[in-house]
């Protein structure tokens, strides 16, 4: 009888574990240069950087904005911008992984292109 209830429990636990935690992944495009003319070069291409951040128990981390902008400032270390430069083309991703519903990470992707305007 002792044999059944441990299996039963550690089944529960097992299931409880491995479907308490989940990801989401969601984001946008957003086109900040006009590039209706050929009058551009592209300098750089699929420039990408991530920043990240952990919450346990909803304490913790940056605001969305702040994640935003470490990942998009990790990106520009790589290529800063020069005079006549753009950044286009702008995506931004999100990743949310939660575990055990009081654990949750936050990871930010932003990649984009460089142009140069002639």
């Amino acid at each position: 009888m002792k044999k059944i209830i441990f299996k039963s429990l550690f089944i529960l636990l097992t299931t409880f574990l491995l479907t308490s935690c989940n990801a989401k992944l969601y984001g946008g495009m957003s086109n900040s240069g006009v590039l209706s003319s050929n009058n551009f070069r592209y300098i750089h291409k699929n420039l990408q950087g991530k920043s990240q951040a952990t919450y346990i128990l909803g304490v913790g981390g940056f605001n969305r904005q702040s994640i935003v902008n470490e990942a998009k400032e990790n990106m520009l270390a790589y290529a800063p911008l020069e005079p006549n430069q753009a950044l286009v083309n702008v995506v931004v991703d999100f990743k949310k992984t939660r575990y055990l519903f009081f654990f949750k990470k936050l990871k930010c992707y932003v990649s984009g292109d460089i142009v140069q305007f002639q």
